[in-house]
């Protein structure tokens, strides 16, 4: 991101009004209706032209694609680009757009609100399958056609505004992933493709956040605000983790198995935990600086202790690491609910970094 420098540079919060033409197109595809798809790809790709013609003829410095190629809103874009969810209508007053303590102090205002204007949500989003990422597609479209009208104009830069993992899909329910925790570490993993896809077409990447606001406001009360504090640092760690691209060269991919001395735990596998980094790590445990480089998981019970059979690793080559939990590590697998409470256990791991 360049740094004003000489002058302050300009710029905006990203999402821009659509052109009729275009919201003619998106209205009939929010309703079901067969459009033709290139008479849209076209108008879609004029409008961008346009909107960034627009944006530098008014002086703006840093400016965006205006968001046109996002079909439903800022958020809820994401589920034409993920897999694992469907769609479902909102039975009558169980729209959780509808509550909050705004909602509760100002009721009145939005009781005419609400007579004046269609809900824009009127369909819930449940995951029922496995979350990965689909909108290459549609994202190197929008890339395309952003990076096309680039080339018409004089900007300083370009922005592409996306939605972060807190705010993905808000108000979702999850069928499929054994928590919400599990299930929202799928969606900043599938999340982290068009973050970098972004990246590496040499755009600044934005993070639309804004379900971390309305939290708050849907949290406290009846939680306390030391329990929003915790939900915003898990959602920020999670953020930080998911856009330190950097080659990747901080983090340790591996598969890991855990057993008992006595009996081996079969049919499971911690490789959906993902990557963690380092410093996240030697902060949250207060591990050793040397043991956190192997860690490999950030659900290590605090105090484990982490031996690694080499003390550098490197680049491309492997490691196996082996970490003593002790009793806590019950909480690792399912498989230990039934056993009997093992003595020691281990987490084995052949990572590469």
């Amino acid at each position: 991101m360049k740094r004003s420098t000489s002058r302050i540079l300009t710029t905006h919060v990203g999402s821009l009004i659509r052109p009729d033409t275009l919201q003619d197109f998106l209205r009939a595809r929010q309703g079901g209706k067969t459009v033709d798809q290139r008479a849209y790809d076209k108008c879609l790709t004029d409008s961008v032209a346009a909107v960034v013609r627009r944006q530098a003829e008014a002086g703006i410095d840093v400016v965006s694609d205006g968001e046109f190629g996002k079909s439903i809103s800022w958020s809820q874009y994401v589920i034409e680009r993920l897999s694992g969810f469907e769609r479902r209508p909102i039975k009558p007053g169980a729209n959780p757009f509808a509550r909050g303590a705004d909602r509760t102090r100002f009721a009145e205002f939005y009781a005419e609100l609400d007579a004046r204007e269609t809900p824009a949500t009127v369909s819930e989003s449940i995951c029922v399958g496995p979350i990965a990422y689909t909108g290459q597609a549609a994202l190197q479209r929008d890339i395309d056609n952003f990076t096309a009208a680039l080339g018409e104009v004089k900007v300083e830069e370009g922005f592409l505004p996306v939605a972060a993992p807190a705010s993905v899909i808000p108000d979702r329910k999850n069928e499929y992933y054994k928590s919400d925790e599990e299930c929202l570490q799928a969606i900043a993993d599938a999340m982290r493709t068009e973050y970098r896809m972004i990246v590496e077409a040499g755009f600044i990447l934005q993070l639309d956040d804004a379900r971390t606001a309305v939290t708050y406001d849907r949290m406290v009360p009846p939680a306390s605000f030391q329990d929003y504090r915790t939900w915003v640092a898990r959602h920020v760690e999670i953020l930080n983790h998911h856009v330190n691209f950097d080659d990747d060269h901080d983090y340790l991919d591996a598969v890991v198995q855990t057993f008992s001395h006595a009996k081996p735990q079969v049919g499971w596998s911690a490789h959906a935990f993902g990557r963690c980094d380092v410093a996240t790590l030697q902060r949250k445990y207060d591990l050793p600086l040397m043991t956190t480089a192997y860690s490999t998981c950030l659900d290590l019970a605090t105090g484990a202790g982490i031996g690694a059979s080499s003390t550098l690793i490197a680049y491309n080559s492997s490691v196996t690491l082996t970490a003593t939990l002790g009793s806590s590590c019950l909480a690792w697998s399912p498989n230990f609910a039934s056993a009997s409470r093992p003595r020691d256990c281990w987490i084995v791991a052949d990572a590469s970094r």
